[in-house]
């Protein structure tokens, strides 16, 4: 894509004298707004990013019982991917079930957890 917006500004901007430094300027500046853009969004950075769905995981897997219920909400089902464990989602839950569900499966012996 870059070398295609690169070859449209050179066929648009090569007439006369400040035709080729305006295309460099042009493309260089466009290179330089990508890389902060991507940079802000930590696009290429190593690090936790969408690991941090298995880490807490495994998190999760580590200190509940096999048993245990999670309500969660964008970690439902990395929880049950990753930690093995049954999950509701607590967000599109009614408000007032909330209570009822967890009393529910506490009764039946389904200990209920919340991650948020």
């Amino acid at each position: 894509m870059f070398i295609g917006t690169a070859a449209a500004l050179i066929w648009f901007l090569d007439r006369g004298r400040w035709g080729r430094p305006a295309a460099a300027t042009v493309l260089v500046a466009l290179g330089i707004y990508g890389s902060v853009v991507t940079a802000q969004r930590h696009v290429f950075t190593p690090g936790e990013g969408e690991r941090r769905f298995a880490t807490i995981a495994e998190l999760v897997a580590a200190q509940t019982e096999p048993s245990a219920m999670i309500f969660a909400s964008i970690h439902a089902g990395s929880l049950r991917y990753y930690a093995g464990r049954a999950t509701i989602r607590f967000d599109i839950l009614e408000p007032d079930w909330l209570d009822h569900a967890a009393a529910w499966l506490n009764d039946r012996g389904r200990h209920p957890y919340g991650v948020d």
